[in-house]
C-alpha cells in the first residue's frame, strides 16, 4: 500500500505544484529549459503512474464495503464516457464546449465509476484520492484562470472521428485490464 501511496502523492504533486505555485514553473523553465521541464514533468508523471500500478497491484485485499451487483455494469458505461471525456478538450469536440475542465471532469467520472465496482481499501485510496485530486485541480485552476470563455467545436467530422477514437482506446483498454491490472473489466 506505500508504494501506491508514494506513486499517488508524486502524481498529486507534480500536478498540484505547478498550479499553486505558478511562479516556481516559471523558475523551473528558465532555470532548464521549456523541453527540460517538460521531459522531467513527463518523466515523473510517468514514474508516478508505475508506482500507481505496481502498488496498486501489490496492495492486500482488504474490504471495506460491499459495491452493489449493479456497480461493476455502470462502472463499465461510465468508463465509455470517462474516456470520451479524456480526449474532448484536445480534440474540441461538442462537449468541451459545454465543459470547462473535460480531462479533469472524466478523471471524477473514472473515479466515481471504479468506486462503484470496487470495495477495497486499495480502490478507494486510488480512485478517492483521484476524485478529491481532480476536484482540487479544477477548483485551483478555476481560481487562478478567471472566467471561461468556451470554445468552438472542431464540427460533427472531428465529433465522429472522436468518437471512433473513444471507442478503439476504450476497447484497449478493456482488453488489456485484466493483463496490466489483474482486474478484468468484464468477468464472466
Amino acid at each position: 500500500m506505500l508504494t501506491l501511496a508514494l506513486g499517488f502523492s508524486l502524481w498529486s504533486a507534480t500536478h498540484f505544484l505547478p498550479s499553486a505555485l505558478p511562479g516556481l514553473r516559471e523558475w523551473l523553465i528558465d532555470a532548464i529549459g521549456p523541453q527540460a521541464y517538460r521531459g522531467a514533468f513527463s518523466l515523473i508523471v510517468a514514474l508516478s503512474l508505475v508506482l500507481i500500478v505496481w502498488g496498486f497491484r501489490a496492495a492486500p485485499f482488504i474490504p471495506v464495503y460491499d459495491p452493489p451487483a449493479w456497480g461493476i455494469h455502470v462502472n463499465n458505461v461510465l468508463m465509455l464516457f470517462a474516456v470520451y471525456l479524456f480526449g474532448v478538450g484536445g480534440a474540441k469536440g461538442w462537449l468541451a464546449t459545454k465543459i470547462r475542465h473535460p480531462m479533469l471532469t472524466g478523471a471524477l467520472v473514472w473515479s466515481a465509476a471504479h468506486l462503484l465496482a470496487n470495495g477495497d481499501q486499495a480502490s478507494i485510496l486510488l480512485f478517492g484520492g483521484m476524485a478529491l485530486w481532480a476536484i482540487g485541480m479544477i477548483w485551483m485552476i478555476n481560481r487562478r484562470v478567471g472566467a471561461w470563455a468556451p470554445r468552438k467545436s472542431a464540427g460533427t467530422a472531428a465529433e465522429i472521428r472522436l468518437v471512433l477514437i473513444t471507442i478503439l482506446i476504450y476497447a484497449v483498454i478493456a482488453f488489456t485490464h485484466g493483463w496490466l491490472l489483474g482486474v478484468r473489466p468484464f468477468p464472466g
